[in-house]
This record gives C-alpha cells, structure tokens and sequence, in this order.
C-alpha cells in the first residue's frame, strides 16, 4: 500500500478513536461554548470548530462528527418549532377555535421558516468549515495526500521544500481570509435581515458540556496520542532544522507515525487499572466505521496519474498550454488554482489533482518555472467544493442529512467559492516566493530533468 493511502486509513482510524470515546463531542462544545446560542454566533462557532478540527483530522470525518452534535443543538434551541406543524393543528381544531387562530398563522409560518434556514446555515456551516480546514495541513485531506504521492512519483528521491510545516505556513493565510470572509457572505445570505427566533435558555451548549461529566482516561489519552502525533509530524523532517526522521537510515514517513499511534489505540485498556481488558479502539469498532470504499477509490486516483503520465497523455496536454507560457507565472497558477476548484464540483477532487497536477508540472518544467508554483494551489484549490453534493464526501453527508434542494447549497456556495478563490489568490501572489522560493526554477527539477534526458 501506498504512503498516502497508509496515512489515510490511519487517520481515518484516528478519527474513529475520537468518536469512539466521545471526545469530538467534548471538543465541539467547548469550542462553542466561546461563541454563545445567538444565530449568528451559534454559525460562526460551528463554522471555526469545524475548521480548527479539520485542519488535524480528516474533513469527511470531521463532518460525519459535527452532524449529531449540531443536531443536538438544534433540537435543544429549536426543539419546539422545527416539530411544530400549525396547518395540522388548525386543522384539527374546531372552526371556531381555528379562526381565531388565523391571525397568528402567519406569524408561526415565518418564525418556522426562519428556523429552518437557521437550522440550514448551521449545517452549511459545518461544511464550509469542514472543508476550508481541510487545506492547512498536508495531512487533513485525500486531494493534499494525493498530491505528496504524484509529488515523490515525478521527483523521487529530490529534498523539495514541501513539508507539513511548510505546507501549513503557506495554507494557514488560505484559511484565515477564507473562512473570514466565509462567514461574512452566509451571514449576509442568512442573518441580514435579522430574524428574531424564540430560543431556549442561553446556556444549553454549556449544560450540553456539563452533563458529559470529567474526562476520562480513554479521552485523555486519545488527545494527548494525537497532540504527540502532531509534534512528531511537525518535527519529522523540516527544511528549517534536522528532524528526528534523520537520524534513522530509513526515513520514517509520516504514516510511520500514525500507524504507531493507532497500534497504541489498539493496545492501551479503555480503563487504566483493568490491564488486559478492553481496549480504548476495538477492532470491531474499527470494522463498523471505516469506509473502505474511499479508501479504494483513492488508489483508483493514483493509477489514474500514473496512467497519464506512461501514456504519454501529460506530455501532449502540457505542449498544448504553451500558449500561457508567456504570461506571468503566477497569472497562470493563479488560472489553473480558479480551474481546479471549479472542476472539482463536478468531479472528485483527488481525482481532479491526479490528473492536473502531474500535467501541470510537466508545462512547469517546459516552462522553466518551478513546478510547486503549478502544483500545491491547485491542489489547495480542489478542496474547496461548496456548489455541488458529489464534490467531496464531506458535501454528500450534509446534503443527504438536510435534505437539502441544489440550489439551497449552490446560492451561498458560489459566495463561499469566491471567499476562497480570493484567499488562495492572496497566497500565491505573496506567500509562494517567501516559502517554496518559487521565483526560481530549483537545483532539485533541474538534475532529475537531466537525467530523465540522459
């Protein structure tokens, strides 16, 4: 099995272990707790926990988490008028206890549609930031997973400057304008108008929090594996100092890691003074909630890219993008980032990057620029898929669990899209050449291209 695909499935079961132990509801409604129960701070608490925790665990699994916990929300605030239905009532009653109930019909009616949009924008919510967090690390998401793999496959054996650290640098600016102005345009779409809903006591998200009681030793150590984790994958080999992976003959990757963390999971008791016992991650659990069908469509993705490389499909559309090379570099990074996000809402997005992202950087190396300038926008570009329920899994969740109509997702989707498209926008302009020295074709493409010609 491929790095990526190792590293998929091991965070794929990292998640299940938070689940498992009940930790995503601890980490959400503490996060919530910052924000408080009013509308539009409820959507911009959902929207940044959503975000923040995508940004170390997988989208997909993150979504799957936030929708029980924000429809326990939703039912605790709104309980009483998503239920209600005044047309059945009315109906039921005696005519003349239904006509002096006429008046109010209205009003009930419009309080009842403002919950539900409500209702809606926090679902939304969750998938914005769910999948604007999915960028920031190179970890966090199949389309970034992806593109290391075309990346070792195109230049094997080159010291590039792409590491978690460095990823995280130049997509971190990403993030923050992304989801600012993210949540600028839903709240323009769903709280302009300012709709005063009925609510029930303003702490229910801290009685939420309070009845989960203290945390116990499998949440402890789930969050404190994971926190190690994290380290171990910033310090695993930078470009700023010698990582610890150096000292090793044989590198360790960063599945090497994650893989040793889920051996802990599968090891350590769920309760520490019963050794021997149940573990804090049970294979059953494992079994139940991993989709192996991501999984396998993942490696469908990287045959793709090989594909078009030994068919010699890269080559010939590379040679017919000529045409731009005598743009600005990054005019054309910036065209094929805008390109790949659109495509992506039609197409799955790990399959948009392995086919674009190997053409890419045979136009880049054609070209005379550096190929990570092509390469890692674009890559970031895809993930952000708002319009459409089949761009990435993420969407499909909350579409089918809203019931949502297309154009209830595509309307505040295409301002989202182009939130996004001005932070990635922003980021190849000003943060390429500081972080990935992009200005200039690198020592490491020039060799392996020699001696490809050799």
């Amino acid at each position: 099995m491929q790095e990526a695909n190792m590293m998929f499935v091991a965070t794929l079961i990292i998640a299940i272990s938070i689940v498992e132990c009940n930790l995503h509801r601890r980490l959400a409604l503490s996060g919530l707790m910052v924000f408080g129960t009013k509308p539009e701070s409820l959507c911009m608490g959902v929207m940044a926990v959503a975000c923040f925790l995508s940004i170390w665990v997988n989208n997909v699994a993150i979504t799957a988490m936030m929708v029980p916990v924000v429809d326990r929300i939703c039912d605790e605030l709104f309980g009483d008028i998503l239920r209600e239905d005044s047309c059945t009532e009315i109906r039921k009653m005696p005519e003349a206890e239904s006509e002096s109930l006429i008046g109010n019909k209205s009003l009930n009616e419009t309080t009842s549609m403002q919950t539900k949009r409500v209702r809606l924008c926090l679902f939304l919510s969750v998938m914005f930031g769910a999948n604007i967090g999915a960028t920031t690390t190179i970890t966090s998401a199949a389309s970034n997973l992806v593109f290391t793999s075309i990346l070792d496959f195109l230049y094997p054996g080159a010291r590039t400057p792409v590491d978690y650290v460095s990823w995280m640098m130049y997509a971190l600016p990403i993030t923050v304008i992304s989801l600012s102005l993210s949540y600028l345009a839903v709240w323009a779409v769903f709280f302009c108008a300012r709709p005063k809903l009925p609510t029930r006591a303003g702490n229910v998200i801290e009685l939420q929090y309070r009845a989960l009681g203290k945390m116990s030793f499998a949440e402890s150590a789930v969050l404190s594996l994971f926190v190690v984790l994290v380290i171990f994958w910033l310090l695993r080999d930078p470009t700023f100092m010698r990582g610890w992976a150096t000292f090793f003959e044989y590198r360790p990757k960063d599945s090497t890691v994650a893989v040793a963390v889920v051996l802990l999971l599968l090891v350590l008791p769920r309760v520490p003074t019963e050794l021997g016992g149940p573990p804090i991650l049970g294979w059953d659990a494992i079994q139940a909630r991993l989709s192996w069908t991501v999984i396998l469509l993942i490696g469908c993705n990287f045959a793709l890219a090989e594909a078009a490389a030994q068919s010699g499909l890269s080559d010939w559309i590379s040679s017919h993008l000529m045409v731009l090379s005598s743009l600005n570099p990054k005019i054309v990074a910036f065209i094929f980032s805008v390109f790949a996000s659109f495509l992506s809402e039609v197409l799955a997005n790990a399959g948009v990057v392995s086919v674009l992202v190997p053409i890419f950087a045979k136009f880049a190396e054609s070209s005379g620029v550096n190929p990570l300038l092509y390469m890692i926008t674009p890559t970031i570009a895809s993930n952000f898929c708002f319009l459409l329920p089949v761009g990435t899994p993420a969407n499909t969740i909350i579409y089918e669990h809203t019931r949502l109509e297309i154009k209830d997702l595509f309307v505040p989707g295409i301002l989202v899209k182009l939130c996004t498209i001005i932070g990635f926008g922003f980021a190849i302009f000003f943060c390429s050449d500081p972080i990935f020295e992009t200005g200039a074709f690198p020592a490491w493409a020039e060799r392996l291209n020699k001696t490809a010609a050799i």
